[in-house]
C-alpha cells in the first residue's frame, strides 16, 4: 500500500524546494530539477562499470545477509566484517570507506539511544509504561492495539526506533497481560510502528541521510510522510491482528 500510494501521489505532493539549486559532484556541474530535489542523477558520480568488483560487492552483500539471518553472527557485527574484507579485496578504498561515514547521521543515532537510557534510568519509562497501559486497559485487545501502534507512531517521530523499542516493549507485555490475551501482536505492533516513521527528517536514520542529500525540507516529510503514516496505521492493525491473532 505504501508503494502504490508514494507512484500515485509522491509527485502531486511534493512541491521541491523551488530554487533550481546548483550543484557540484565530483567536478561535473549538475542542476537540481525543480520538483524533483531528490533526483538521484544529480549525486551519482560518472564510474565505469567494473564487473569483478561490483560481483565481488553483491557477494558479500548477500554473505552479510545470509550470516544476519542464519545467526551465524549479529547484523552490526556482519556489516562490518563485510565492510573490512571489501577493504581488503580493494573493492574499495579506506578513504572511500570512511567517505561513507556520515558524522552526523551517527550523532543522531547515538544521541538517540543515550535519550532511551537517560529515560530508563530516571524511571520516567516505567512512569510511562503504567500511563499508558492504563489507558489503553478499558479497551478490548483491537482498540488497545491501534492505539498503542498510534502512540508509537507519534513518539517514533520525535525519538529514534531504538529508543521507542526501549520504551514501548514493556507497555506492550504489560498491556497483553492486563488484557489477558498474546503479547504477540502487541509486539509485532511496536516493531511495525516503531519503523513507521516517514512524517520528520530526523525520525529514521535513513530520513536524515535522504534529507541531507535531496535537500529536502521540514514540510516535504510531513506532506508525503504523515499521510503515509496514516495509510499504514489503517492497513497494520488489522493485518496484525489478523497474522497474529490474540
Amino acid at each position: 500500500m505504501g508503494v502504490v500510494y508514494l507512484i500515485l501521489f509522491s509527485r502531486r505532493l511534493d512541491r521541491g524546494d523551488g530554487n533550481g539549486a546548483d550543484l557540484t559532484t565530483d567536478g561535473r556541474h549538475a542542476r537540481l530539477a525543480e520538483g524533483e530535489p531528490g533526483v538521484a542523477k544529480v549525486f551519482e558520480p560518472a564510474r565505469p562499470l567494473r564487473p569483478w568488483r561490483a560481483l565481488a560487492a553483491v557477494a558479500v552483500f548477500g554473505g552479510v545477509l545470509a550470516a544476519a539471518a542464519l545467526d551465524v553472527a549479529p547484523i552490526a557485527a556482519a556489516a562490518l566484517a563485510g565492510a573490512v574484507i571489501l577493504i581488503i579485496i580493494r573493492v574499495i578504498e579506506p578513504d572511500e570507506a570512511y567517505q561513507g561515514l556520515r558524522p552526523e547521521v551517527l550523532l543522531l543515532v547515538v544521541g538517540m539511544l543515550v535519550i532511551g537510557i537517560a529515560l530508563e534510568k530516571t524511571g520516567l519509562a516505567e512512569v510511562l509504561t503504567s500511563a499508558v497501559s492504563a489507558m489503553l486497559q478499558p479497551f478490548g485487545p483491537f482498540v488497545a492495539l491501534a492505539l498503542l501502534y498510534g502512540v508509537i507512531l507519534l513518539a517514533t517521530e520525535l525519538l529514534s526506533n531504538a529508543t521507542v523499542a526501549v520504551l514501548f516493549t514493556p507497555i506492550a507485555v504489560a498491556l497483553a497481560d492486563t488484557l489477558a490475551v498474546s503479547p504477540r501482536p502487541f509486539l509485532v505492533a511496536v516493531m511495525m510502528a516503531g519503523s513507521a516513521a516517514f512524517a520528520t527528517p530526523f525520525g529514521y536514520q535513513t530520513n536524515v541521510l535522504v534529507y541531507q542529500l535531496g535537500r529536502y525540507n521540514y514540510l516535504d516529510f510531513v506532506r508525503i510522510g504523515l499521510p503515509l503514516n496514516l495509510l499504514t496505521w489503517v492497513a497494520a492493525v488489522p493485518t496484525i491482528a489478523y497474522f497474529f491473532p490474540f
